[in-house]
Order: C-alpha cells, then structure tokens, then sequence
C-alpha cells in the first residue's frame, strides 16, 4: 500500500466517490495523528494533524502498511503507537474501535465496500513534544525546567495556557544561578484525566528534581488546578440566580425551582442554599410524548465539601432506554425532600393528588411515606435486587435467589401462589418473611398494567447515576452544567442510532417480536367464530386470547403492551380464516413505534453560554454555600457494593474472578468473541 498510495492533506467525498467508481477493492483513509484523545465532557481528538492516504487496497491492508505510512509523515519507527478507527456513520463517544490485531481489521474491512473513506486515528505513547516530560504511567502531569537569573528559587503556580500547580519551597540557595521550576498540568490534560493520581505528582517531582514532597502539598497543588478549571465550591453559590436565569432563558419551559433556607437575619443580605430542582423544558415535552406513566426514582450522594444528594427522575424511552425527566440537588434524603421533590414533578407533569401512576425505586430513606403522601394511589414497585440483598441476609442459597425471581416474573395470580406454596415447603421462615412485603410491589403477577411496562429493576436510575458519577464531585454549576451537558449528548447519541433504524418498531421491539414468533411455533390456536381464541401447546398449557381488547389470560400482553407467544398464534390463525387482520407487529403498543421514538428526540437540549456572558440576577439576596460539617476520615469516591454485587462480581471494580466467561459471539461458556473459533449464531 504505501509504495503505490498517495498521501495528501485536502480530499473532498465527491473525490472520494469520483476517484473508485469501478474499484471495489480501493479506498481512501483520513489519518488524524500527532494528536490525542480528550474524553471531558466530550470525547475528541485535538491537537492533531490530518492526512489522506488514496488508492489503498483492502486485500493488501494491515497495520503494518499504516506503519509504513506513518514513516512517510516522518514519526520514528521506534515510536510505539495506536491504531484505532471510527465506524461510519458513527461519533468519537462511542463510534471508535481498536485496529491492531487480524480480527479487527478485518472488522475494519467490512466498512470499505459501502464507505470509501475511512477515518483512522492515531494514538501515540510518547508525545511529539520534546518540552514536556510526561510519566510513564501516563498520569498527564508534566515538568517544564524555566531558567531565569536574579531571582528566587521557588515553586510557584500561575495561570495561564498551562494551569501550575500551587507550591512555594526553596530548593536551593543559590543567587547566582537559580532555577524556576513549574509543576504544570495542561488544562486539556486536567479535562481528559480529572484523576490524576496525587503519588504521580509526588513521584514526577522527585524523578525531576531529587527533592521529595509530602501528599499533602501535593494534595492542595492538585486542588489548586482543579479549581482553576472546574470553578470555586464556594463563590458558585454567588451565581447560581445566574444560572438559573441563563437556563432558562437558552431552554424555553424549562422548570427550576431554587429553594433557600429561612433567614435568623432578614436584614442580612446572605441566604444559605438549600435545594434546587431542574426539569428541561426539551427533556419534559419528550418525555410527555412517550406516553408511558413510569418513573424510576434514585438519590446519589455528592461527593464534594458541602453535603447534599442528587435526586433523579428516570423513564423509559420507546427503545426502553433510560429518559431523564427531571433532577434536584437537596440536603439529604428525608420525607420532607423527597415529598418537595415529587411535588415539583406533579407540578411539571400535571399530576393530581388520585393519579395512579407507576413508580420504582430502591425504598430509599423517606420515600415510601412521602410517595404516600404525594400520591397515595400510585403504584409503587420495589426494585427487586434490592429485596434480594435484604433476604440473603438471613436466607443464602441459589434456591431462594431463584425462587424470588420466579415469583417476580410469574404474570398470573394461580402461578405465583403455586410458586409461594413451593417456597413454604422448602423453608416456611422464607415465606413468611417474603410474605410481609406486598406482592404488588415487586410480582408481574400484581402489577396493573398501566405503566405498559414489565420492568423489575430500578437500573434505568442506577444507569444514570454511573453516567453522572464523574460530576458529582464538581462545584454546584459545573456539576449542574455536567448532567446538562450528558443529557444533550445522549440525545445526538440516539438521534444517531435513529436515523440507522428502519422498521414500524424500535430496535427493542422488534428484536423481542422476533424473539416471541418463533416462541408462537409452539403453539396451536382454535377460533370461536368471534373474538376470542384458544390457544394451547403439546405440553399441555392452555390460554384464551381476546383480540377485541388485546388481552391474553397470561397477561403479558396486558402488562406490557406487546403481544405474547399466544396472541401471535390468535393473529396467525386470524389470516388462515381470512379474517381481517395485520401483522403481528401492528398490534404492538403506539409506545414502542418509531414515529414515537422519533418524536420524542425531536426535543433538544440547547447550550449555555460561559459564565462571563451570564447576565446579573435582579434578587438582592446573595446565595452562600449550606453549612459544611467536616466528615469523619477519608472521603469516599467509591460507592459502596451491596451483598449481591460482592457475591456476583457485578458493579463498580467487579471482579471477574471466578466467573464463567460467555461468548458474546457463539454465546457458549468458557471463552470469550477473541478466542472464539465458532460461527456466530444466526438470528
């Protein structure tokens, strides 16, 4: 390839299309390198070059060609570098896929025949810098050496394209020849990697210099260039009426609700923070037009110098992807925060005191009483790992953990007391403890129906919650601006994979349609010359189907909205006595559709301007941060794994030890899509 390749730094798609009209084989590549990867808030490649590589043969190409290429751009062939591509159609987030071993060019070869020009981008080791000293550990702190006569030695911090770092100490007495030594982190560096470890800081400064530095310094130098970047957790405060009104002014019916505590002086012109609450006015007509009366319900604790939670409102979107409604920031999880925080929702979503619609949550502190008192005739399911976790406490064993979500999953009344008469036998204790929470809480079998969901987990919150982790330990506006950012970001993000999808129904959908025909094989229907058919199978299970009010006795059809095995035959049998009738997908819940889906993500969510743009509040008052009760020991960043995620290796920092791999390609055990040798599984 590189013999017969030409390299050049302008090449239009109407070129690319002109230049292999007739070729197959041949393609372009957009080679962006010299740069490197920036992962906050948004992933991009910066600070780099591009080139285009023409007439490269795909039955030719392998990295070693790109490493021929990449001499001709003058890198050394000592450099020590990474290969990786974007998938068409595809962005930086979540678009970009390793180039390096057989298999994953040739992954990379599937694209060529329909795309003709490829990006590929470039990861190098080493930094093509020569002034900057980076660690090997790739921690992105850096040392810059600055000579200057006449002047104190010291360590200093400035800020300026390079953010300093904070530290004062003399090294050395010489007035004669001093040195100005500056431990620097680039604010680009700082925003790709907000986690620079504090040890790589200490172990760069002694390697450079010989001279050792305490983890404290250390500690408050770091701090220092994070408060550069991310703003200061206190004087934010100041500027939250700020905020608020440029959010509202850039997002029309957008909701925020900014709640202070009561004034000791109302002479006084400060006003302690109490709670905010936001709901984007893109994000509340989105989620207004799914049409699905569920909600999952969560708070997360901040992670910064002043105490507070994240409270977050979830639904579910018609691809059953997790839509964000609406988020507050309070003083902790109690009764009379959770009630303020629901109350706002009901505000935004119209909802009277008799509305019965779905919630999930995690029974966290105060929000079974103040569910109860906001609305006393909503159903409120109880996330089942969560009672899974409360029972190992006294019941262990895979018999019990398998007996629980039998139970949950059953989807009729006679099933799930078959099954709760089998748990009494095995251990009568079980039962009873199992009995005293309401069924209706966490069995299909009890759920109405009205949310057209069967959904047993609050993940929809718990999926949040790791998206927003990295913010939740940034001041107020900058963590709020974070969760603004992500909720924008998504939304392009599935816009994407909606202009990919083609169909009546959303890729759920029609994947678990798929799914429930083959299943309806199995089964034999039998009509009654009007609306109700019997439905039965060789094992002997028999069901009736009502097509007037598209119900099954099963009730899965009922609970979620789309049809089941059963109802699938019902339609089947419908066609061979010419009744008139659609395909089986046509029946299927308006929730799951893809005009739907698309409507929803028609609402955007619109960027903010820069702090200095942001005109000044009318309220005389001033905001001052809550107050700040030092907690005992060293803060932690980790949330701490339940019982079942220990014991599962599941959550965050998992271990996989002792699990059994699954293949995600032939989906058998033992191995994984790497050392996979079979075909991947049709259908």
């Amino acid at each position: 390839m590189a013999a017969e390749s030409l390299i050049r730094d302008v090449l239009s798609q109407t070129e690319v299309e002109a230049l292999y009209v007739g070729f197959n084989h041949l393609f372009s590549i957009k080679l962006h390198h010299g740069g490197l990867f920036k992962n906050y808030p948004r992933r991009e490649y910066v600070r780099g070059s591009v080139d285009y590589v023409d007439l490269v043969d795909i039955d030719k190409f392998s990295v070693h060609e790109l490493d021929l290429v990449m001499g001709r751009l003058k890198y050394s062939k000592d450099e020590v570098r990474y290969y990786h591509y974007l998938v068409p159609n595809g962005g930086l987030d979540d678009g970009i896929r390793p180039l390096g071993t057989d298999h994953e060019v040739r992954s990379f070869s599937a694209y060529v025949s329909d795309n003709k020009l490829m990006n590929v981008y470039v990861e190098h080791e080493i930094s093509i810098f020569p002034s900057l000293y980076f660690t090997c550990s790739g921690s992105n702190v850096t040392i810059q050496e600055i000579s200057e006569k006449n002047s104190k030695t010291e360590l200093y911090g400035q800020k300026g394209k390079k953010l300093m770092l904070a530290w004062h100490e003399n090294i050395e007495n010489s007035e004669e020849n001093a040195n100005v030594v500056d431990l620097g982190i680039d604010e680009e560096q700082v925003d790709e990697n907000p986690k620079i470890p504090i040890r790589a800081v200490q172990e760069q400064f002694q390697r450079r210099f010989d001279q050792k530095i305490s983890m404290m310094k250390a500690f408050r130098a770091k701090t220092f260039a994070m408060e550069q970047l991310h703003g200061d957790f206190s004087s934010q405060y100041g500027r939250l009426r700020d905020y608020v009104d440029e959010l509202i002014r850039v997002n029309p019916g957008t909701t925020v609700k900014l709640e202070v505590e009561a004034a000791t002086d109302p002479t006084s012109p400060e006003r302690k923070f109490k709670r905010i609450y936001v709901c984007l006015g893109s994000l509340k007509q989105g989620y207004k037009a799914i049409g699905r009366e569920l909600l999952g319900l969560d708070g997360a604790f901040l992670k910064g110098p002043f105490p507070g939670q994240l409270l977050t409102a979830v639904g579910l979107d018609p691809n059953n992807g997790i839509y964000p409604l609406a988020y507050a920031i309070v003083e902790a999880e109690t009764m009379l925060s959770w009630s303020w925080f629901l109350e706002c929702i009901a505000d935004d979503l119209d909802l009277g005191t008799n509305s019965n619609y779905t919630f999930i949550s995690d029974r966290q502190k105060g929000i079974i009483p103040a569910l109860q008192k906001v609305f006393p005739c909503a159903e409120h399911r109880f996330c089942l790992r969560h009672i899974l976790e409360n029972m190992k406490q006294q019941y262990k064993g895979k018999i019990y953990k398998d007996t629980l979500w039998k139970l949950a999953t059953d989807t009729t009344l006679v099933y799930f007391q078959k099954d709760m008469d089998a748990l009494k036998e095995v251990n009568s204790g079980a039962h009873l403890w199992l009995s005293k929470i309401p069924p209706e809480h966490w069995s299909r079998s009890h759920f109405s129906g009205r949310a057209i969901s069967d959904v047993l987990l609050n993940n929809m919150c718990e999926v949040l919650n790791s998206k927003l982790l990295d913010g939740r330990d940034k001041p107020i506006i900058t963590m709020l601006e974070f969760v603004r950012e992500y909720l924008s970001r998504r939304i392009v993000n599935v816009l994407r994979v909606i202009d990919k999808s083609k169909g009546l129904l959303t890729p759920y959908a029609t994947k678990l349609m798929e799914s429930i025909k083959r299943d309806a094989n199995r089964y034999t229907a039998k009509w009654n010359g009007g609306d109700h058919y019997q439905v039965s199978s060789a094992q002997g299970s028999q069901y009736v189907v009502n097509m007037a009010t598209r119900t099954c006795a099963c009730r899965s059809w009922e609970i979620t909205g789309i049809p089941c095995r059963h109802a699938v035959a019902a339609i089947r049998c419908m066609a061979e006595f010419g009744e008139e009738h659609g395909s089986p997908e046509s029946y299927v819940n308006h929730v799951y559709r893809m005009e739907r889906w698309k409507q929803v993500y028609s609402h955007k969510v619109y960027p903010t301007n820069g702090m200095s743009e942001w005109s000044k509040s009318q309220v005389p008052t001033v905001i001052v941060p809550p107050a700040y009760h030092k907690p005992i020991g060293r803060p932690k960043k980790a949330r701490k794994r339940s019982r079942v995620e220990i014991e599962e290796g599941t959550g965050a920092g998992g271990s996989k030890a002792g699990k059994t791999l699954t293949c995600g390609k032939c989906k058998k055990k033992g191995h994984n899509r790497r050392s996979c040798k079979g075909q991947e599984q049709n259908g």
